[in-house]
């Protein structure tokens, strides 16, 4: 797509241009031998079932983190890249995961925490899925404002088997910006 631009009797025409993506986060789990020190356990409702590492259970057998069954409910999450978002910089997460069984469907969501209003930048709705098979989630986030803040997914499960979180990715968009 081209946009042109007439100032002053100069003429512009600019292409549209993708923004450069740097990755600025990735955890596979697949090089360690325990949760890795980038990931923070949150045990919200204080049961004995948190996140845990797991050594086989996650994309391709590979390594990954699980949460298992848990009563009534879970309430647990993992929080990772701690940082200070930049207003529009485009912040895209991006995960696999997959239920235990199913026969259980598995709640959750995801987002992106602004530590300096105590708020949600960007979250999702509850996310469902029974699929046992591992399937990608993308969520996506460009703040009008810097803050400081980190991004969370989070197991909503009630009476459920278990879930799996595996690949998981933080990339962020640079924008270019023009100035004449």
């Amino acid at each position: 797509m081209k946009t042109t631009f007439i100032l002053s009797g100069i003429m512009l025409t600019c292409a549209s241009l993708n923004a450069q993506q740097t990755t600025v986060f990735a955890e596979n789990f697949n090089s360690s031998t325990s949760m890795p020190s980038s990931i923070v356990v949150g045990n919200y409702n204080n049961d004995n079932e948190t996140f845990q590492f797991s050594n086989y259970d996650g994309v391709n057998d590979s390594k990954c983190t699980k949460i298992g069954y848990a009563y009534p409910s879970n309430n647990d999450a993992i929080s990772f890249y701690f940082t200070t978002f930049e207003a529009g910089e485009t912040y895209t997460l991006t995960f696999s995961n997959k239920a235990a069984s199913s026969n259980y469907t598995e709640r959750y969501f995801c987002g992106f925490w602004n530590s300096s209003s105590s708020s949600w930048g960007e979250v999702t709705s509850n996310l469902y899925t029974n699929n046992t098979n591992f399937q990608e989630v993308t969520l996506t986030y460009t703040p009008s404002s810097n803050h400081t803040g980190f991004i969370q997914i989070n197991n909503k499960s009630e009476n459920k088997l278990g879930w799996y979180v595996d690949d998981i990715s933080v990339k962020r968009a640079h924008h270019h910006k023009f100035r004449l």
